[in-house]
């Protein structure tokens, strides 16, 4: 007898400043009990609530003020509206060309 599946539907929209502090969860979820980042962030000296402000102001200033061609976006579970993941994507741009002075 075939066992049941379940299926769960996400889509992706793009971040607002809203969604920092779930910016801040999925990362600190994802990345705490990673051996790297304990080793580099030990709780010892840099606690959740420490990492959580950093990472507060860190996503803040760059979904601000991106880069050129810089976009965030996330991935939604549908049913829920929780966030499951998100990513930074630099795209193709073309650069801004600098006044250039001019010498006599």
């Amino acid at each position: 007898m075939a066992t049941p599946t379940t299926t769960t539907a996400f889509h992706i929209e793009e971040c607002t400043p809203a969604d920092i502090p779930s910016l801040v969860h999925v990362y600190l979820s994802a990345f705490t009990p990673e051996p790297n980042h304990i080793a580099c962030f030990p709780n010892s000296t840099c606690s959740w609530a420490s990492q959580s402000a950093w990472l507060t102001n860190r996503f803040g200033n760059r979904l601000n003020n991106p880069g050129p061609g810089e976009r965030h976006f996330k991935v939604i579970e549908s049913g829920t509206g929780r966030m499951a993941s998100f990513a930074r994507w630099d795209f193709p741009h073309k650069p801004v060309e600098k006044a250039s002075e001019e010498v006599e």
